[in-house]
């Protein structure tokens, strides 16, 4: 028969593991939630290329015309850096929340 610490402790470990789960699934839906912002974002911004330009290079990134393009690029790598920075910044925290409570013994 399990004493009462050990039953704590089982509930416990299964509280840490519905956490680590529920952040895993919010992980998942930021980060689909960003690249189908950068999806639309890059689908608004599209400019049509001028007719019979031909293949296109990198020396075409210094046209007028691409300034959406670049816009997109900038806007897509801030949204990626915030992102990552608030669920990193979260996490820590939750974490240094939960080794608080595991070592003073709190649920």
């Amino acid at each position: 028969m399990r004493t009462e610490e050990q039953f704590l402790c089982g509930i416990h470990r299964r509280a840490a593991a519905l956490r680590r789960e529920k952040e895993r699934r919010q992980t998942a839906a930021w980060s689909a939630l960003s690249i189908a912002l950068t999806v639309l974002l890059a689908l608004e911004t599209v400019t049509p290329h001028a007719p019979g330009t031909g293949m296109m290079t990198g020396a075409s990134l210094l046209s007028d015309m691409v300034g959406g393009y670049v816009l997109t690029a900038v806007v897509a790598f801030m949204l990626g850096v915030a992102i990552t920075v608030l669920l990193r910044h979260e996490r820590a925290k939750k974490k240094a929340k939960e080794e608080n409570n595991l070592t003073t013994g709190e649920k």
